[in-house]
């Protein structure tokens, strides 16, 4: 089901519940955030809901009865007025890619055991969940975020990584222990206040591409050891 540029509508049926059958929900406006500003407890009741996408709406929060959709494998938040998401995120055991835009992270991501893939974008929060080392299934690591000022050094913690892309204006230092992300092969790095790489990427066994950008002209670190690194792009460095 698409809801797509419903700019007038306030609500959604509290009968939503009752289509068992349904897979996929989106609810996206392309063009101003129109008006929907809630959505239904019933939402929870859909068995068989495998894609759920709220974005650019009025929405200020979701449901805690999110947590019941036991089938959710991808679920993609993109609202301005939704700071935070519910606790009730960490039951969604079959979710596999989620996607977050604005909202701050509720430490229950860490309970996401099937969660591969984690794109984070935001201009106004500060920090990320410390259980977010807790993922250890993550494949896929994207963050997006001009505010950001730290990185946890749970980071090290995530074993199954493979790609790891980090943009912010304001981070300084990358967390030290690297070496334990023995599968990650792709690194994007565009932080203008980073100084220092951590020697530790020395010991990234599968490294195979790393693009840094924005980097201060002062940058220091080791990268002799980094044996597979196949391709290496450095642009637009101060």
């Amino acid at each position: 089901m698409e809801l797509l540029n419903c700019q007038n509508l306030e609500e959604l049926p509290i009968d939503i519940g009752c289509l068992e059958n349904i897979q996929s929900l989106i609810i996206k406006n392309h063009t101003g955030r129109g008006k929907l500003q809630s959505l239904p407890d019933s939402l929870g009741n859909l068995p068989n809901l495998q894609s759920l996408s709220v974005e650019n709406t009025d929405v200020k929060e979701l449901p805690s009865s999110i947590g019941d959709l036991q089938c959710l494998e991808h679920l993609t938040v993109s609202n301005k007025q939704l700071q935070e998401l519910p606790a009730s995120l960490g039951r969604l055991q079959k979710l596999q890619v989620l996607e977050v835009s604005f909202s701050d992270l509720p430490a229950s991501i860490g309970d996401l055991e099937s969660l591969e893939s984690l794109t984070v974008y935001s201009t106004r929060l500060q920090g990320l969940p410390s259980r977010l080392g807790d993922l250890r299934g993550l494949k896929t690591l994207v963050v997006r975020w001009e505010a950001l000022e730290d990185i946890p050094f749970s980071l090290s913690r995530l074993q199954s990584l493979e790609n790891l892309v980090l943009i912010s204006r304001w981070l300084e230092r990358l967390p030290d222990n690297w070496a334990n992300l023995k599968k990650l092969q792709t690194l994007v790095l565009q932080c203008p206040e980073v100084f220092t790489l951590p020697d530790s990427w020395e010991a990234l066994p599968e490294l195979r591409s790393m693009k840094l950008s924005c980097l201060s002209k002062s940058l220091t670190g080791r990268w002799g050891g980094m044996a597979a690194l196949q391709e290496l792009e450095v642009s637009l460095c101060r």
